[in-house]
């Protein structure tokens, strides 16, 4: 990745990157942009200038691989989302090294299933004695609350008798991150990987990747440039989905869509168009329920692992609750 700083690339000299830090390069893109006299330009002899670019351009180069190192590879886990009929679906829960986006409209539960998520992430890890890792839960509508997290993480303690658990636990392994501009968003991605190492990150939630961009790039005009930033997003969650073998929880919002100009039918789709559905692996759906609004639906709308499925759930003190069974 071009965004990999200097001293995490292998086989480079830590006195070189010490040298090119003195000049503000920093990361690999930082020295991509120049050329081996320029290098040379910031104290590195010729010999050392070419290491450190062939260095850096092995380094972010794309890796091919045989099948049978594929075969080989580390195994995917999966998230469970205490869901049961949902689990089942998914071959059991979110899948390690994707990206899965939960779509909706307002008030369907998109921050509630979040916040269960990373609390049931944490619960799974520290049951495990795994005290050191953590969750990074990204805010860019304001809508993350810690008694809520807090709320819902009792309700599941509660529902294991044995468990050992405290919530102030739990709520000290989820780090909230508030992000209330598009480059601020990207500058945080950008940033990531380091705390993903440090802290062993074991979920990332983007709760919501739609929000900055229709705010800020709402124009028909705009719509190419916020395409290009959306995949620079896109691109940095799936390189930390797949480098770090986690999975990735997004939220997405709706916009309407007609069958044509001429046609009085709408629906419901998901927004930020198709350039974005091509990065994400899963999606999931919510809406309200046509007979009950406070009865949801879950429609499992893409997914390399199960057909197009549906559920019902409801939303109470410990999050998002199945109420019946799988209609498909």
């Amino acid at each position: 990745m071009a965004n990999k700083r200097l001293n995490r690339v292998r086989g480079l000299p830590q006195e070189n990157c010490a040298e090119l830090a003195k000049h503000d390069v920093l990361l690999c893109k930082d020295v991509l942009t120049k050329n081996i006299l320029e290098l040379m330009s910031f104290g590195l002899d010729y010999n050392e200038s070419k290491i450190v670019f062939d260095s850096v351009s092995k380094s972010v180069a794309p890796n091919s691989s045989k099948v049978s190192d594929l075969l080989e590879k580390k195994q995917q886990w999966f998230l469970s989302t205490q869901l049961a009929k949902l689990d089942q679906c998914l071959h059991g829960g979110l899948t390690s090294g994707t990206i899965t986006e939960l779509t909706g409209p307002p008030g369907c539960g998109k921050t509630q299933f979040c916040m269960m998520l990373a609390s049931l992430a944490i619960m799974s890890l520290l049951s495990t004695d795994d005290l050191d890792s953590c969750v990074i839960y990204i805010d860019t509508e304001n809508a993350f609350t810690a008694k809520r997290l807090l709320e819902i993480s009792s309700c599941h303690i509660g529902e294991n008798q044995t468990s050992h658990l405290d919530v102030k636990e739990i709520a000290s392994n989820v780090v909230v991150f508030y992000e209330s501009t598009f480059q601020e968003m990207l500058t945080r991605l950008e940033s990531l990987e380091t705390i993903i190492i440090e802290r062993n990150v074991k979920l990332i939630i983007v709760d919501s990747i739609a929000s900055l961009a229709r705010k800020e790039f709402g124009g028909h005009n705009l719509v190419t440039e916020r395409n290009n930033m959306l995949m620079k997003e896109a691109t940095l969650l799936k390189y930390f989905a797949e480098r770090f073998n986690i999975p990735v929880l997004v939220t997405n919002q709706v916009t309407t869509s007609t069958s044509s100009e001429l046609s009085k039918d709408s629906c419901l789709i998901a927004a930020l168009g198709n350039t974005w559905a091509h990065a994400v692996n899963t999606r999931l759906m919510i809406r309200h329920s046509n007979e009950d609004h406070s009865i949801r639906e879950l429609l499992v709308a893409k997914s390399p692992l199960c057909p197009l499925s549906k559920f019902h759930y409801k939303i109470d003190a410990s999050g998002i609750v199945q109420v019946d069974d799988l209609t498909i």
